[in-house]
Order: C-alpha cells, then sequence, then structure tokens
C-alpha cells in the first residue's frame, strides 16, 4: 500500500539501552566471526597447547586482526551517520512523516529557474529563499509570483535567515519596513551596488538625516484615494484596545478625507490639515474643493462645520489623535519641504518601482508619538504605484519583481486594505512577505477575518519559535496532519503464543511541541504540498557573506550617518 510522507509506519521502537545492546551484540559477533575466519584461512600445524598435549588449532593472527580492523571501522561509520543524521534541534526526526524532497521538487533551484524563464525576468535571481528541508536537504524557493506569510517570535532566526536572504538574492527593487537598524545596516551596503538607496527615519532609530522628502498628497488624487490615506492615518494612530463611536468614526474618516483632498487640490502642505482642524468651521478647505470641482466633498465639509457644536466637536476630536503627528518639526521633514530654499530630492514611487533595483527602507516603531502612519502611507504609495505599472507591463505584471519585506508589519503597515490586496500582488510580481510576532497581533491589527484572509491567500506560510497560541497552534497541528503508528501485541494461552499488528494513527506534532520550535526551524505550508520542516540557513552560510558583514560593521561604526 503506498503511503504519503506523513503516512509512514512507526517502526519498532526498541530504545536507546536496546539499540545499545545490538550495536555491542553485533560487534561481538563481528569479532568472532572474524576469529572463525582467522582459524579456517589459518595454515595447519601442531603446536602446544594450554590443555596439554593435544595439538592446537592453526590461527592466522594477520587474518583476525584485519578481520577487528575491518569490523570496527564498519562500526565507527554507522556510530557517524547515526550522528550525521542526528541534528541539534530535538525535534528533527518528525521531518520523515512530513514532505519527501520529491514532494517539493517544484521549488527547488532548478524548478524555479524554469519558472523565472516563463515569466520572462532576467537578472533578478532565480527565486526567494525559503530554507532548506531537514528531510533530505533540499533547498527550496518560492516564486516570483507567490506573496508570503510568517509567524515567528523574537530570536526565531527570522531576520537573519528569511529577510537579509530575501534582500540579497532577489535583485530588483526592493521595499523594507523594520523596527530597528539590523536589516539596514546588513543590506545597505550590498543593495547600494545595484541601485539607489534611501531610508526613511521619521523617529531618528538609526540616525538617518532627512536627505529626502515625499509628499503624501500627491497620492492623494481623487476622493477614493484620500479615504484609503484617511483610513491609513486612522488605523496607524488608534490604539488596539480602543472602542470607537461607529457614528463618530465613520464621520471622523469622512471629515479628514475631505481635508486631505482639499490639501492636494489646493497644493498645500500636509500639515495644513491639521491645522483647519484647529478652526472646524473654517472656509477655505470648502472653497477649495468646489473650485478643483470636488462639489459632493465640499458639500460634506461644510455639513460637517454646521452640525451643532456637540456634533462637530465629536467629529473633529475624533479625527484630531490621526494627525497629531503632523505638529512634530522632525515628522514634517520627511513629507513636506521645509522651507523655500528646500533642494532636497522628492521621492517618487513610481520611478522607485520602474528602477533596476533602488532600495527603500522605511523604519518606524509603535507606540505614543509613533509616525507609523507615515511609514503605512508611503508602503501604500509603493504598492500601488507598482499595482499600475504592472498592470500596464507585459504579461500584466513588473518588468523587475517587487520584493516587499515587511518586518513588524503589524506594528508599522497597518494598511486596513492589505487583506483584500494579497493574493492579487502575487499576479503583479509584487512580492510580499509579511511577518508577524502572533496571530493575536495580526488580529489586532487587521481583524480576525483580515488575518485569516492574509493566512489563506499567502502561496507560502510559515510558522516558527516562540509562537504560544494554543488555539492557532492546534489549527497548525491539524494542518500538518497525522502519522500511522504499527503496533505489536503479543498474547499466550493454552494454544500457545499468538502475535498481532495494528495500525492507530498519531498526530505528527503536538501542541507543546509546536510551542516549542527550535531556533533557525520553521514549519512550511505552500500551495498543493504537504507540509515540510525546513531549516533556515542564516545570511553567514551564503556566499555572500563577506558583503554583509562589510556593510554591518561599517554603518554600525558609522552610525549610519549619510
Amino acid at each position: 500500500m503506498n503511503r504519503g510522507p506523513n503516512r509512514l509506519a512507526e517502526p519498532g521502537s526498541l530504545g536507546t539501552a536496546g539499540w545499545s545492546m545490538l550495536g555491542v551484540a553485533g560487534v561481538v559477533l563481528g569479532l568472532g566471526a572474524a576469529a572463525a575466519l582467522a582459524f579456517a584461512l589459518a595454515p595447519g600445524g601442531n603446536e602446544p597447547s594450554a590443555f596439554g598435549q593435544q595439538p592446537a588449532a592453526a590461527f592466522s593472527w594477520p587474518i583476525f586482526a584485519v578481520g577487528a580492523f575491518l569490523i570496527l571501522l564498519l562500526a565507527a561509520l554507522v556510530i557517524v551517520a547515526v550522528r550525521r543524521n542526528k541534528s541539534d534541534s530535538r525535534f528533527d526526526y518528525k521531518a520523515k512523516y512530513m514532505a519527501t524532497p520529491a514532494d517539493m521538487d517544484e521549488m527547488t533551484h532548478d524548478a524555479q529557474e524554469g519558472t523565472t524563464s516563463r515569466l520572462g525576468i532576467e537578472n533578478c535571481g532565480t527565486g526567494v529563499p525559503l530554507g532548506t528541508m531537514v528531510k533530505g536537504g533540499a533547498n527550496l524557493l518560492s516564486s516570483f509570483e507567490e506573496v508570503r506569510i510568517a509567524i515567528m517570535g523574537p530570536r526565531a532566526g527570522k531576520t537573519s535567515g528569511m529577510v537579509i536572504r530575501e534582500l540579497m538574492e532577489t535583485h530588483g527593487p526592493a521595499l523594507v519596513t523594520s523596527n530597528k537598524r539590523d536589516v539596514v545596516d546588513a543590506t545597505r551596503g550590498p543593495r547600494s551596488e545595484r541601485g539607489l538607496v534611501r531610508v526613511q527615519d521619521v523617529q531618528d532609530l538609526v540616525g538617518e538625516n532627512p536627505a529626502w522628502w515625499w509628499n503624501p498628497l500627491t497620492f492623494v488624487t481623487d476622493m477614493e484615494n484620500a479615504e484609503r490615506m484617511a483610513a491609513i492615518f486612522a488605523a496607524s494612530n488608534t490604539p488596539r484596545d480602543a472602542r470607537a463611536d461607529a457614528y463618530f468614526s465613520t464621520a471622523a474618516k469622512g471629515y479628514l478625507s475631505s481635508l486631505l483632498l482639499a490639501a492636494a487640490a489646493g497644493d498645500r502642505p500636509l500639515s495644513q490639515v491639521a491645522d483647519w482642524m484647529t478652526d472646524p468651521g473654517g472656509r477655505e478647505p470648502v472653497n477649495l474643493l468646489a473650485q478643483s470641482g470636488y462639489e459632493e466633498a465640499s458639500r460634506q465639509l461644510r455639513a460637517t462645520a454646521e452640525l451643532t457644536d456637540k456634533q462637530r466637536d465629536g467629529v473633529v476630536g475624533t479625527a484630531q489623535p490621526w494627525v497629531t503627528f503632523l505638529r512634530n518639526p522632525r515628522y514634517l521633514a520627511w513629507v513636506q519641504p521645509t522651507g523655500p530654499d528646500d533642494t532636497r530630492p522628492q521621492f517618487d514611487p513610481h520611478a522607485f518601482v520602474a528602477s533596476k533595483a533602488d532600495t527603500l527602507y522605511l523604519v518606524s516603531k509603535e507606540g505614543e508619538g509613533s509616525a507609523r502612519a507615515i511609514t503605512a502611507a508611503l508602503t501604500m504609495a509603493v504598492l500601488d504605484a507598482a499595482d499600475k505599472l504592472g498592470a500596464t507591463s507585459k504579461g500584466m505584471r513588473l518588468p523587475r519583481p517587487l520584493m516587499a519585506s515587511l518586518d513588524e508589519a503589524a506594528n508599522v503597515v497597518r494598511i486596513p486594505e492589505l487583506p483584500d490586496l494579497y493574493s492579487h500582488y502575487g499576479s503583479r510580481g509584487i512580492i510580499l512577505s509579511v511577518y508577524l510576532q502572533s496571530w493575536t497581533q495580526g488580529a489586532q491589527a487587521w481583524g480576525e477575518e483580515g488575518i485569516k484572509k492574509m493566512w489563506s491567500a499567502a502561496n507560502v506560510q510559515l510558522v516558527g519559535r516562540g509562537v504560544g497560541e494554543a488555539p492557532f497552534l492546534r489549527d497548525i497541528r491539524e494542518l500538518i496532519g497525522e502519522r500511522d503508528v504499527r503496533s505489536l501485541s503479543v498474547s499466550s494461552g493454552r494454544g500457545g503464543r499468538s502475535s498481532s499488528t495494528s495500525l492507530r494513527k498519531e498526530q505528527i506534532w503536538d501542541v507543546a511541541e509546536l510551542r516549542a520550535i527550535p531556533k533557525w526551524r520553521a514549519l512550511m505550508f505552500s500551495s498543493g504540498n504537504p507540509a515540510t520542516y525546513l531549516q533556515l540557513d542564516p545570511w553567514w552560510t551564503q556566499d555572500y557573506a563577506s558583503s554583509v558583514e562589510a556593510s554591518k560593521e561599517y554603518y554600525e561604526n558609522a552610525g549610519v550617518k549619510a
């Protein structure tokens, strides 16, 4: 009967002591066989024996020595092979019940070369690295039309084993989000050899000066995009445990959308939006909208201004916390000119996604005074520009895939529409890799239905060390599946002894084991394939390790000062 990779029969379990006894017995029998061979092949002859005058059997010491040496050498080789197969990871043995290299053939280097050729992609790498199969040692990659999601706790090997490798082994444009400097330092040097590198460090987390700026209002080309921008500002600056009033929340988003559209239409700086909120009855934004042809938006904004004081204060009071970051001069330097003599270049998302291999690092973190609204807004603008370019390019996909490594995504990239666009992006050549620390973190950012959409839409899903949510781990346990365990039973009776075998099913992993996945290991689920146990290979095991190390050392020592 054919069995799948997770239906291997469990061999009889002898335990360590049992196998040790068998090993000793095997060596003893082997030495005995060598001695017997030495007696059999020795030249004849009578020599005095220890038993008096009886003729002693001939014995060839050279033959025995050679035979004993071969037996002991074979035993040593077996021990080495067993130890080589026994990894430091205590759960590696479970890989034999999961996917085989043959199951994962479509994700190997050779297969991905064929996929890349079929997509017409040149000089961008072979695919996006994943890791090495614990069973069989096959190196796996996902293609340039697949999106990914990973749930891993801190110190699981995510940065060194995945994010840095994504940036080093894909050679098109790259967008990276992070809340610390490690990825920036490690990859900035090598990436700068391929294209232009920009670092947005709004909160001064890595010490980067604002040598360029981006105007979020360039994205606000119509009311729809104004609403998308307002939704990001709201999501980024609303506490996770906040209980929103349905009326005021909806009205506040409409109010903020109208102000954003008025500022964009009137060619005003983004900070003007916060200024207008201090005078909600002012006519300037209402007039700007009317003059630009946005009559409906103008009427809605005027209607808000004419509400009763209590209602208007409720709407404006709900919206104001969403734009408090616009009161910080350091933040503003990244989103608008610092004065009439400002000669810094303005970032263009459309030029970026059309570049050969430019890199954009967006560094921010959550918390009071967070500027993650700027990070999320620029991420959305870049993804939107890539989507538009892909739609008008040959094959309706980007000529050079965009690698979008969104680390700490739930904290710094709260784009409300992301779950709905997740699966669509892969077909455009936008390769999303979203990293979360837990399922709950994703649910808090996008809602339970939102994180379910993202998980289901991802072509590749990974679970690593440090995930401790029992309900989620129970679901993962079910996705991995069961194995068949063969049991032997022996019974005695009047008719003598009899034995029988039976099969029972057993989960390959239990929840406690999933919670204890070691560092540098991850479970992978990919479209159409059995669950796979992966070893995450850190960047220092790759042939570009010296380039990463040099970049890391240089920028750490230089303090990342431009």
